[in-house]
């Protein structure tokens, strides 16, 4: 993966990432791992769904696991790879051209597993830069950064007030599958206040700064 879009909901990726498939050398694909990281998550955090954490004193031991614990802390049986294969087939609806490379992706923890799933698209796409979109993983920079130490990173903001009225008004009302959650405000505006955040925070870490990019 050479290029990597992080924002919260409703804040324009899938515009951005659509503008940048347009480019003669670039593919992108909108939300292909979202499952992946998921999987991570759970796995460290042993609880069952992705967490509200970031402002809560209770839960910043999550936090504190996912910066210390890189992907190939996270061992994948073949039952794993089989479960992981068939989440992102089902819930990856904005990237189904990669649905026929899915049941080839494998790898003996999530690091080689996300490896083996980047290596197979680049392979069977002619563009030679690969990017991907996907919401809420902004926390995810430096694991990225040990997939690829070249990858760029783009942080994409929206004014909070307009994520919330978009949430609001046009996802409950459009959302593709009926069963996805509507967010709270309360857990938008800390979920933007842990995106800016953790983008001040890698801009001024020596070793990202220089591929971070703000885009509002």
């Amino acid at each position: 993966m050479d290029i990597f879009v992080t924002s919260l909901t409703r804040s324009g990726s899938s515009l951005l990432s659509n503008i940048l498939s347009n480019h003669t050398k670039i593919s992108a694909f909108q939300d292909p791992f979202f499952e992946i990281y998921k999987f991570f998550y759970c796995k460290l955090s042993k609880l069952k769904n992705i967490q509200d954490y970031y402002f809560s004193k209770k839960k910043q031991k999550i936090f504190k696991l996912i910066e210390k614990k890189g992907f190939d802390f996270i061992p994948m049986s073949k039952k794993d790879c089989n479960y992981l294969n068939k989440r992102i087939i089902k819930k990856s609806y904005n990237a189904k051209e990669i649905h026929g490379l899915v049941n080839d992706f494998k790898g003996e923890n999530i690091k080689k597993y996300l490896l083996s799933a980047i290596e197979l698209i680049k392979s069977n796409h002619k563009k030679k830069i690969l990017c991907t979109k996907e919401a809420w993983f902004s926390e995810l920079t430096p694991h990225l950064f040990k997939v690829n130490p070249k990858i760029k990173i783009i942080f994409l903001f929206r004014d909070p007030r307009a994520i919330i009225c978009s949430e609001l008004m046009y996802t409950a009302k459009f959302r593709k599958n009926k069963n996805d959650p509507i967010f709270k405000i309360y857990n938008l505006a800390k979920h933007w206040r842990k995106h800016v955040c953790l983008f001040f925070k890698y801009k001024n870490t020596p070793a990202f700064k220089k591929n971070i990019f703000f885009l509002r």
